[in-house]
């Protein structure tokens, strides 16, 4: 399991070294600066409200370094519900004090504790529990969960009060010398996975969490039917449902929309194990199946996950349970569950940076570049990414497509945050379908990572909005890259776009090696459009050097194209008119008959 997010807010860059300290100390942060940049902040906002709003959605912890007010003020009436996944401690400027402000007993204490032990200060606990009675009842360790029906308040208030239960806990975290035990208390304290044994005013229930739920079903089985089928098997074995830790299946389930819905219904991780690993376990199951072998490559899917995934030593009690679309079995561990396999698979986000100008690019591919860890890219690709430390880049010369592909996800496979880099749009003459290809190559499932394409703005629609609208109507973007391609299928498709009568926009239209072939194909071009086709020679679109010409077909000169052109060819039906001096307008028709002279000007 990985350990939670943190986020270091600075607002003042005086703060910045003692962030600097509390970074090596907490794994898995971030420094985080109001307005601040600096090599030393990995992440700069410009609204400290909207920022913890965010980082609250993300469940990341907090540890702001300033005054408390700042914070208060900050979060105002926007409050998080009780154990919303995302505490807030504030460190004193000075590194003398950490204080839990927010989900105190979901995390803050302990990293306010924590950030003391680091810094040799004094964490300022406010919560009674902690205080009068020595124990945090309300926030157990991993692998045990308080049963959520618990009346915690009253038992908590009445314990206060007495001080004193009828029986004293075995496990540490929960015993104290301020409370006694006393057989004529009505307090008392049980762990049990059965559900029969339900929690009231007087009696707190934790959930040691030692269940597996190993799940297979058919394809496209239903979510509603396996849902009930689950639940069901649960009550008729007197199991709770708090009690299980996760979900797990087989790899080829991966997106089983069924499975998928009822870890999210449920709130737990779903683990999937490749065949191989469920076969070793063959010896252990109570049913195994020879059909099942044969159709996806172990004896059991079931049985075989839940054990594998209890650990060595659980057992099952619940076995194979069987309806129309599903399988469903328990096991239970040897000890509570604290740590399991990272039920997070890595993450590949394809993304596109546009065409150059970090104004055009998205909300979202921003997004990304923040929260993922390691990037891989052409070298020119990853220079116009700010780099950030902790994190990892894998820069590579132009060309080493495959290369590039095969890194990104090898670093995803292995449960990392990826971004693979691409300027534009990464599912347009990008880096996108050569991962896709890739994984369709293997014969080995190589799903075991979640993989999504961002869009970007593509240098055909950069160039596009600097001269007006000529994609208005029907289009055709075209490489004369002959590296992937055969010139011979370039040039039967680029014929078959000038017989349609296309505006075009053409990439890769030459470099040093093919200089010839482009004559060849511009000769093509231009034996087919008219002579003052409109056309527009773009270079660098969004970059310090940009260049756009708006010509007529006659007027451009083929020696001045090279590898960093975009070039947009006018059908018979694209026009041209001069805004205003040395200010060419182009634009195709999109169809509608519009009136002349509406009097506009």
């Amino acid at each position: 399991m990985k350990n939670p997010k943190t986020a270091i807010i600075v607002v003042s860059k005086f703060n910045l070294d003692l962030a600097v300290i509390v970074q090596k100390k907490i794994e898995n942060c971030q420094i985080h600066g109001l307005n601040l940049i600096d090599i030393k902040v990995d992440v700069t906002f410009k609204n400290l409200t909207k920022q913890i709003q965010l980082l609250q959605k993300e469940q990341t912890n907090m540890i702001a370094i300033c005054s408390i007010p700042i914070i208060i003020r900050s979060l105002g009436a926007n409050l998080p519900k009780k154990h919303s996944g995302s505490c807030i401690v504030v460190l004193s400027p000075d590194g003398k004090y950490s204080i839990p402000l927010l989900d105190t007993h979901s995390g803050a204490n302990e990293l306010a504790a924590k950030l003391a032990a680091t810094l040799n200060s004094k964490p300022v606990i406010t919560t009674q529990s902690d205080i009068f009675l020595g124990v945090s009842p309300d926030n157990p360790p991993p692998g045990f969960v308080l049963d959520p029906d618990c009346n915690y308040k009253e038992f908590i208030s009445e314990l206060l009060d007495k001080r004193s239960l009828k029986n004293m806990p075995a496990y540490s975290w929960l015993r104290s010398e301020k409370i006694k035990v006393s057989g004529s208390s009505n307090l008392e304290i049980k762990f049990s996975i059965n559900s029969s044994i339900k929690p009231n005013r007087e009696l707190l229930v934790y959930r040691p969490q030692k269940l597996i739920i190993g799940i297979g079903t058919v394809s496209g089985a239903s979510y509603d039917k396996l849902k009930k089928f689950v639940l069901e098997t649960l009550k008729k074995r007197d199991l709770s449902i708090h009690s299980v830790k996760a979900i797990a299946t087989i790899d080829l389930k991966r997106n089983e929309h069924a499975i998928n819905k009822l870890g999210q219904y449920l709130n737990k991780p779903i683990i999937h194990y490749k065949a191989s690993e469920l076969n070793k376990i063959s010896p252990q199951l109570a049913n195994s199946s020879e059909y099942v072998f044969r159709t996806v490559g172990t004896h059991s899917v079931s049985e075989a996950a839940a054990l594998v995934a209890a650990g060595k030593s659980s057992k099952l009690i619940v076995e194979k349970n069987k309806s129309p679309e599903a399988t469903c079995a328990v096991a239970c561990s040897r000890g509570v569950l604290k740590n399991l396999p990272s039920a997070k698979n890595g993450t590949l986000s394809i993304i596109g940076l546009g065409p150059g100008s970090d104004a055009w690019r998205t909300v979202e591919v921003n997004n990304i570049l923040d929260e993922s860890t390691h990037f891989v890219g052409f070298s020119g690709y990853l220079d116009q990414i700010e780099k950030k430390r902790n994190k990892k880049y894998y820069p590579y010369p132009i060309g080493q497509e495959e290369e590039r592909a095969l890194k990104a996800i090898l670093l995803a496979k292995q449960g990392n945050n990826v971004a693979l880099v691409c300027s534009g749009d990464p599912g347009i003459f990008a880096m996108g379908s050569i991962v896709y290809e890739i994984l369709g190559n293997e014969e080995e499932n190589l799903s075991g990572i979640d993989i999504k394409i961002t869009p970007g703005i593509s240098a055909f629609q950069a160039a596009s909005s600097r001269v007006g609208a000529p994609f208005g109507n029907d289009f055709c973007i075209i490489s004369l890259s002959n590296l992937l391609t055969p010139e011979s299928i370039i040039l039967d498709r680029l014929h078959a776009a000038l017989k349609g009568d296309f505006v075009l926009g053409i990439y890769n239209p030459t470099s040093i090696k093919r200089k010839s072939f482009f004559k060849i194909a511009f000769d093509q071009i231009q034996s087919v459009r008219s002579s003052d086709t409109p056309v527009v020679v773009a270079k660098n679109v969004g970059r310090k050097k940009e260049f756009i010409e708006c010509l007529k077909l006659h007027e451009v000169k083929i020696d001045s194209i090279d590898m960093f052109t975009l070039l947009i060819i006018g059908s018979t039906q694209t026009k041209s008119y001069m805004e205003k001096e040395d200010s060419t307008k182009i634009y195709t028709p999109r169809g509608y008959k519009l009136e002349k002279n509406r009097g506009i000007a």
